[in-house]
């Protein structure tokens, strides 16, 4: 007689197969604040499409992202008040 739907076999089997796929798929690159510092401190930085959606989807981040933006801004110039302005943030 053939396994039902239902049987343990065929739910074992369906269970095998399902981890086998999921350990096939990409695991998904983590965005973090070293990656952002990374692409703020390089004119020629860019972040991915799917970066850019983690960062613009993290309040957390994207203040961060805010934060280092400034910073390098202000640390290129040659302004005597640099110093200070990075010292009050």
């Amino acid at each position: 007689m053939p396994p039902t739907n239902d049987s343990p076999e065929i739910v074992l089997r369906a269970d095998r197969i399902c981890a086998a796929l999921v350990e096939t798929l990409p695991t998904p690159r983590r965005l973090g604040i070293a990656n952002i510092a990374q692409c703020v401190g390089d004119p020629k930085g860019s972040l991915s499409v799917e970066e850019q959606g983690a960062l613009f989807s993290n309040s957390q981040l994207w203040a961060n992202c805010r934060r280092l933006k400034i910073q390098n801004r202000f640390a290129d110039s040659d302004s005597n008040a640099t110093g200070l302005f990075l010292f009050l943030l």
